[in-house]
């Protein structure tokens, strides 16, 4: 068993006949923490262990796989990529939202919902991405601003718009759905962009001050 970590050979992990897949993983971890970055997976033989198949794959000798690959990140390279990410697909919700209403105006309901549901999820993504990585670099969203005002406050207040949204939809009320889609969002969903680089902004300082 040959042991990578980001491509590079592992060459001076302690071992002993029988060492379980687990107990290689706590030790990469510890040197990846001790090293300021994060432990984002592992692979087997070239194939990614996803979630629902560690518990198959840790308890194993490691000597039953050919190659074992560690992959680690900077958590604030991890953070901007995130929000980058969050920040494209949320770029799409922006661009169709109008669409949208009126296709829904139009009676092309079926269309028209099914796009909607698309955004409904990315907005759910994009509110996780914000919240996970202001968390994972302990930044306090209330010390951010956006749009002249704090970014926690537009985070609760997308929040607010979002469920207002959802409300309306299961109502069945579709003319006000189309009015809220084409008129009410704009400024919300703008100021939703603005966090978001407000939040890069702020991670990117911190990337300078530690160099």
């Amino acid at each position: 068993m040959i042991a990578y970590l980001d491509g590079l050979q592992i060459t001076d992990l302690p071992g002993r006949s029988g060492t379980t897949v687990a107990e290689l993983l706590d030790e990469v971890r510890r040197r990846v923490q001790k090293a300021g970055r994060l432990l984002l997976g592992i692979r087997v033989d070239g194939d990614d262990v996803l979630a629902d198949q560690l518990e198959n794959v840790l308890p194993r000798a490691a000597a039953e796989y050919r190659r074992l690959d560690f992959v680690s990140a900077e958590p604030r390279a991890l953070a901007i990529d995130i929000l980058n990410q969050a920040r494209e697909a949320f770029s799409i919700t922006r661009r169709v939202r109008e669409s949208i209403a009126d296709r829904i105006t139009a009676g092309q309901t079926a269309d028209a919902m099914a796009d909607l549901a698309q955004c409904f999820s990315i907005w759910s993504q994009t509110n996780d991405a914000v919240a996970k990585t202001a968390t994972l670099l302990g930044i306090e969203l209330e010390s951010i601003e956006a749009s002249g005002r704090a970014a926690g406050e537009w985070i609760s207040e997308i929040t607010t718009r979002l469920r207002d949204l959802k409300k309306t939809l299961e109502s069945g009320d579709l003319v006000l759905l189309a009015d809220i889609l084409r008129f009410e969002l704009t400024e919300t969903l703008e100021a939703w962009d603005d966090v978001m680089a407000a939040l890069t902004r702020r991670i990117e300082g911190l990337a300078s001050v530690a160099a």
